[in-house]
């Protein structure tokens, strides 16, 4: 049922040609990679996070929990939407709102707007979250479905390893490192 599926996303000619695919599929990954970048960029540098907020642990590790709690409310809203790309871009919007958010948090150090800007990163998560398998329906053969799925959902976790790698290189352990380079 082309008409209704995926909000009509699907092509009643079949798959894309593969370079098409592939390009929709790579801005994807840029946007899945993203997502977790910011999600994890202050929490992958603890000494840096505590100078910058004068936070503790508990509640620096409430922020990934509001981040997860935003996936878990907008995840099932966007599983069911009858309108997927309309969703989509506000997930774009999301995500790249989140990060501007935690940097004006940062700079004033209002811990009120970064907790904001989990919530608002982790409900960009919740959107983009449902999109693998639906890219890899709508733009790719069968033959590539469990390929295209793995490489999109792997974007995410390819996000979030950099992030725990380069941040604390990136902040050198402090404060005003942290927030120069969430500027």
């Amino acid at each position: 049922n082309s008409d209704g599926l995926h909000g009509g996303l699907l092509n009643a000619a079949g798959p894309l040609p593969l370079a098409k695919a592939a390009s929709i599929l790579f801005v994807f990954c840029l946007h899945n990679a993203w997502n977790c970048w910011t999600f994890l960029n202050i929490c992958s540098d603890l000494d840096a996070a505590r100078e910058l907020f004068g936070k503790d642990d508990a509640e620096l590790g409430l922020l990934n929990t509001i981040g997860l709690l935003g996936i878990l409310c907008v995840m099932p809203f966007a599983t069911f939407c009858k309108s997927p790309r309309t969703l989509l871009w506000l997930g774009a919007g999301m995500n790249i709102a989140s990060p501007v958010l935690r940097f004006f948090g940062a700079k004033a150090h209002s811990y009120s707007v970064v907790i904001l800007s989990f919530a608002v990163d982790g409900a960009a998560f919740g959107v983009l979250g449902i999109w693998p398998s639906i890219l890899s329906a709508t733009l790719f053969q069968e033959k590539r479905h469990a390929l295209a799925t793995a490489v999109a959902l792997l974007s995410n976790w390819l996000g979030g390893a950099l992030a725990a790698i380069i941040t604390p290189v990136l902040t050198g352990g402090s404060g005003a490192g942290l927030l120069a380079m969430l500027q």
